[in-house]
């Protein structure tokens, strides 16, 4: 199996909350949903990651190594087997760095233009830009406190199972055709996670993707991280019973 390394920085994660059957219909036909009950209620869950991605590279070769930036729609689910996964919805990249997500890990990509952060920093004021089909345009505070804020952390005992939540998962994901899926098994290292505060958000991009519902009733949480690292196994074709059953 391929390995493959990433370096990720000035990450910020736009995490969601709502009703789990909302969810479910934007999920493959008979994918389960990793949901939390609240207040008499199940929630399911989905994240929008923006990141500047400082290097990409084969485990076993340092170069050549990609540098570009990125966003991700992913949806937290359980698989087959009861184990805590993301099904990687959408990767929203520039035009050369999605030919080649393309054609070395087959993800489902939509090319587009970015303008992020060249260097976030705790305390700061900053925005993520993302131009072309529809408008992304996140501005906003980066808290100066390392920690989390409440609205998805109360849902969970602790932060660290809330991280272990966000982060600890293999990931799914169709390409072509629909006999199978691709397996893409990460392991995750991350530092500190900063509260965000959202001074405005324009997510016009992901409209189609989310079949352009706002979901004016999502709890959200949103956090930022200055540096993350993935060392990934895959990806792997894999049977489409192993995400659904």
């Amino acid at each position: 199996m391929q390995r493959w390394q990433a370096k990720l920085k000035d990450c910020l994660c736009l995490n969601f909350a709502i009703e789990a059957k909302e969810i479910k219909r934007l999920l493959p036909r008979g994918t389960e949903v990793d949901f939390r009950r609240f207040r008499g209620k199940k929630y399911g869950f989905f994240s929008l990651f923006f990141f500047y991605c400082s290097s990409f590279s084969h485990g076993s070769i340092s170069w050549p190594s990609l540098r570009f930036p990125a966003a991700l729609l992913q949806f937290y689910i359980r698989d087959f087997s009861d184990n805590p996964s993301i099904y990687l919805g959408r990767v929203y990249s520039p035009r050369f760095a999605g030919y080649l997500g393309r054609w070395v890990l087959n993800l489902p990509i939509r090319k587009l233009s970015f303008s992020y952060p060249t260097q976030a920093n705790p305390g700061g004021k900053f925005r993520w830009i993302i131009e072309n089909t529809g408008t992304g345009n996140i501005q906003c505070k980066i808290e100066s406190q390392s920690g989390i804020n409440d609205y998805l952390g109360e849902m969970f005992e602790s932060p660290h199972r809330l991280n272990n939540f966000l982060f600890q998962r293999t990931y799914y994901y169709y390409a072509a055709g629909s006999e199978g899926v691709y397996q893409l098994q990460p392991e995750t290292y991350l530092e500190k996670i900063y509260p965000v505060t959202v001074k405005n958000r324009e997510l016009g991009f992901i409209a189609s993707d989310l079949e352009r519902h706002s979901f004016p009733q999502a709890r959200n949480s949103c956090f930022y991280l200055p540096a993350l690292k993935f060392d990934l196994k895959g990806p792997e074709f894999v049977n489409i019973n192993r995400l659904t059953g």
